[in-house]
Parts: C-alpha cells; sequence; structure tokens
C-alpha cells in the first residue's frame, strides 16, 4: 500500500489487485497482480521474505501477468522483510526487475501446457515439474492438486546389513546439529557483549581493560552478483562478463530421518 501511495503521489494511476485474465476465454480464469501501475505499464508481484532474496517462481508470475497485458508491459518482483518496519519507510524491500521478453517463451508454454491437460481432461506426466507436491514451483501452481492427485510419500527401500553405519550417521548427523545450534548460541551471546562495549572502542584504536586488549576494526562490503537469480529473472549474461563466471561443482544433500 505505501508503494500504491508513492506512484499515486507522483501521478501514477495504480490498482491493487489487479484481475488479470489468462487462458482460453471459455475458461474464465484469473489471476490477481498485487500492484499494477497502469500509467507505465508495470505490474508489481510481491512475496514475504526475512532474507529479501529472489524468487524464481515469482518472477515467472509476475512475467505471466505482464504477458498477458500485452508486449508493451514490465515486471518487478519485490521481497518484503515483514520484521523490518519503521513508521515512514514502511517494511523493508527490496525489487528485482523480470526481463519479460526473456522469459516469455516459458510462460507461453507452460500455460499452454496447463490449457492442453484442462482441455482434454488429463494431464502429461512429463509435463510436471517435479514428482512430488513438495516443489516450490508445484506448491505456488493452483492446479498441483491435479497433477499430484493421489499423491503419496514413496516408501523407503529397506536394506539388510547397514544398521551399524546408519545408526552412526543418525548420531553424528544429531551431534552436528547440536553443535551448530551451540555456535549460533555463541555468536548471538558474543554479539550482544560486543554492543555493550561498542561505543568505548573507536575505530583502530586498540583499548585495553583487565589485561584482554580489543581492536576494532571496519571490513567493506562485499560485493557480489548473483548470476544464476540474474538469468533466472529472464536476462542474458553480457559476454563480456562470461571470463568472470566460474561455475560451482554439484553437491550432495542428506537428509537422515528415523522411522
Amino acid at each position: 500500500m505505501i508503494q500504491a501511495k508513492r506512484l499515486e503521489a507522483d501521478a501514477k494511476t495504480v490498482e491493487c489487485e489487479m484481475e488479470v485474465p489468462w487462458g482460453p476465454p471459455e475458461f474464465g480464469w484469473r489471476g490477481h497482480v498485487d500492484l499494477a501501475n497502469l500509467t507505465d505499464k508495470v505490474v508489481f508481484e510481491a512475496y514475504h521474505s526475512k532474507e529479501l532474496e529472489f524468487r524464481d517462481v515469482k518472477a515467472m508470475q509476475a512475467a505471466g501477468y505482464a504477458t498477458s497485458l500485452g508486449p508493451d508491459w514490465r515486471a518487478v518482483v519485490v521481497a518484503i522483510d515483514a520484521t523490518d518496519v519503521t513508521r515512514d519507510d514502511g517494511f523493508a524491500v527490496r525489487p528485482y526487475p523480470v526481463n519479460v521478453a526473456g522469459l516469455r517463451a516459458r510462460v507461453l508454454e507452460t500455460q499452454a501446457r496447463v490449457v492442453t491437460a484442462v482441455a482434454l481432461g488429463e494431464w502429461n506426466p512429463d509435463d510436471r515439474v517435479s514428482d512430488t507436491p513438495k516443489h516450490a514451483e508445484c506448491q505456488a501452481c493452483p492446479f498441483s492438486s491435479v497433477c499430484h492427485a493421489g499423491w503419496t510419500p514413496p516408501a523407503p527401500q529397506d536394506v539388510v546389513g547397514l544398521e551399524t553405519s546408519f545408526d552412526a550417521l543418525r548420531i553424528v548427523q544429531s551431534d552436528l546439529s547440536h553443535a551448530e545450534a551451540k555456535v549460533a548460541d555463541l555468536k548471538r551471546m558474543r554479539d550482544e557483549y560486543r554492543e555493550d562495549v561498542r561505543e568505548y572502542l573507536p575505530l583502530g584504536v586498540p583499548v585495553e581493560s583487565g589485561g584482554v586488549v580489543i581492536r576494532r576494526s571496519e571490513v567493506a562490503g562485499r560485493v557480489s552478483v548473483k548470476l544464476a537469480d540474474f538469468t533466472k529473472a529472464g536476462f542474458t549474461i553480457p559476454s563480456e562478463l562470461e571470463p568472470f563466471v566460474s561455475q560451482g561443482q554439484p553437491s550432495e544433500r542428506w537428509k537422515v530421518d528415523t522411522v
């Protein structure tokens, strides 16, 4: 609402929760964009995130709205941290521009698969982005209940002879989780003690008290570009940047549970 008021103050015509038709007219499908700047033809799609990170699924949603509205429309996704708020500025926000043209083909392809499935009354398992409804895109999709109708979590394979190793891994993983929680707690306590003495520590000046010497220095903030998010927003990495792009090695994610 604050963003809407600011746009209105700049003589922009805006509409909140604007209805956006998509798909065949006979289906009567409607989406609702969070905020539309009708003057400049920009749609804003917002989501809550304490980390203010970019989300691919929201970029696709915003690009879908802009595509349905017409070729001149642009899109922006806005991450909102509802835990960081001031009286004058409202919530902490971070806008991310979306390259609608770069995502348009993917948007239209996705919409076409949905339309075909609904028209035929059946869906192609190969059209699903995941075998599980717990996938981020599936959780945000209103058609997930159709694609994953009757889904149940797959039962684990029962293997005999690995009991000792499995239990040892469970114990180590549990110990590691507790140690990480302890480290996080110690860092919190450290930061609290730092705040207690910060005003007595000028930058770059060693200060001694009770035989302990502390020196506070300022470290410049790191400048980084999230190229993966940049491309997910529909943009192409400029050729000048390609020599500076490095690809990390694949990793694994292990989840250890008890039955």
